[in-house]
């Protein structure tokens, strides 16, 4: 259990249980002892990476069908730059299925580019388009180039109100759980820093092949 803990980015015990034992993957044989033996040891590179803060409540309405409302935030500037020169991270979560996506920018003028890029790629793969979008007034998200193409997508834009990242509670929640799971991976692993963004691309492909709450599949599926 400790092995499939640390292979699936730190997922949480509880986690792992529960896609054993609602069948969410195939190939992985974890019996109940096993499970029970491993909750109770202590995971170092879990303990530095973890957060003070206290969790971030839920929102809003839950949107019913994949892409009508999706979250966003910006992470940064790094401590470090990434070895493809990247100092930022964009975080993108579809409300109703929990599938996530990340691009990662040099600058904030460049994030713009990259939303567009995503969002064309997960209407492609739902076959639906974007109706809602929720993000904080940062000047990334706030602006004449976002707003048209917002406005020529038919794309609801909801803003929360400064310093109160509690209002995009999902976003926040999204956040801390990629920077979680990419310290504890870099930690145990002993990478440099600069393979923070590698580490938070595979952070988040794993977070989507793994169970969230509320959901019977995985993001993913």
């Amino acid at each position: 259990a400790a092995l499939w803990h640390r292979r699936l980015g730190h997922l949480g015990f509880g986690s792992l249980e529960r896609m054993c034992r609602e069948n969410m993957v195939t190939g992985m044989e974890l019996d109940r002892g096993g499970l029970a033996a491993a909750s109770s040891w202590i995971c170092e590179p879990c303990i530095y990476a973890k957060q003070s803060r206290g969790p971030f409540p839920a929102t809003g309405h839950k949107a019913v069908k994949p892409l009508g409302l999706v979250h966003m935030d910006v992470c940064g500037p790094m401590p470090e730059t990434s070895l493809g020169g990247s100092r930022y991270v964009t975080t993108v979560l579809d409300d109703c299925t929990g599938l996530s996506a990340v691009a990662f920018t040099e600058t904030k003028d460049a994030i713009g580019k990259k939303v567009r890029a995503i969002f064309e790629a997960l209407e492609n793969i739902a076959g639906r388009r974007v109706k809602e979008v929720r993000t904080d007034r940062g000047r990334e998200f706030v602006n004449q180039t976002m707003g048209d193409y917002f406005s020529n997508k038919g794309i609801i834009h909801g803003t929360t109100v400064g310093y109160t990242p509690e209002q995009n509670g999902a976003a926040e929640r999204l956040n801390r759980t990629l920077l979680e799971k990419t310290r504890a991976m870099l930690v145990e692993s002993e990478l440099p820093q600069q393979l923070w963004a590698e580490a938070l691309a595979t952070a988040n492909y794993l977070r989507n092949i793994s169970p969230v709450a509320g959901a019977k599949v995985t993001p993913h599926e």
